[in-house]
């Protein structure tokens, strides 16, 4: 009989501890959202207030943000500057290298990111910081949803897995 409690509780435990490794997955992907954010807000900075141009911008803001996101704005940035190529080309190239296959970032991160970095640099100030702002939003409703939903689902249906699993033995 104890046994059997020992069991069931064993298999709760297990089942809730899945739901919160893959929650896991959906929380470092937000963590990169608002490290990217974060970049935004700083890029925003220095091409509003300062009045830099993105190349001097993004030189000033590698130094800042650190993580992947430091990493990326660093190679875009050394990118552009070394071979002089097109902002925009050292950008794409930037998202494919850093946040690759093994990135948190979904593929449709990926995609919105390498279309913000079209429009970087070839426009005036106001229209560029119109374009950062609009990324902010996209990526504050996503960190929204993904915190809001898809976290709390994925912890609740290990939990209840795991009260069925429990339930069903008994």
């Amino acid at each position: 009989m104890y046994l059997k409690i020992i069991g069931i509780v064993l298999i709760m435990m297990s089942a809730s501890l899945m739901g919160y490794l893959f929650s896991k997955d959906y929380i470092e992907r937000i963590n990169r959202l608002e490290q990217i954010q974060k970049m935004l807000i700083l890029l925003k900075g220095e091409i509003s207030y300062s009045n830099n141009s993105v190349q001097e911008a993004l030189e000033n803001i590698s130094e800042m943000i650190e993580g992947k996101v430091g990493e990326f704005v660093a190679k875009v940035q050394e990118s552009f500057k070394k071979s002089e190529m097109p902002l925009s080309v050292a950008w794409s190239l930037g998202v494919d290298n850093i946040f690759g296959k093994k990135s948190s970032l979904k593929s449709e991160d990926k995609n919105s990111l390498k279309d913000f970095g079209r429009g970087l640099g070839i426009t005036d100030r106001q229209t560029q910081i119109n374009n950062i702002e609009k990324y902010q939003s996209q990526i504050q409703l996503t960190i929204k949803e993904e915190k809001n939903e898809k976290c709390k689902l994925y912890r609740m249906l290990g939990i209840t897995c795991g009260a069925f699993l429990g339930i069903v033995l008994i």
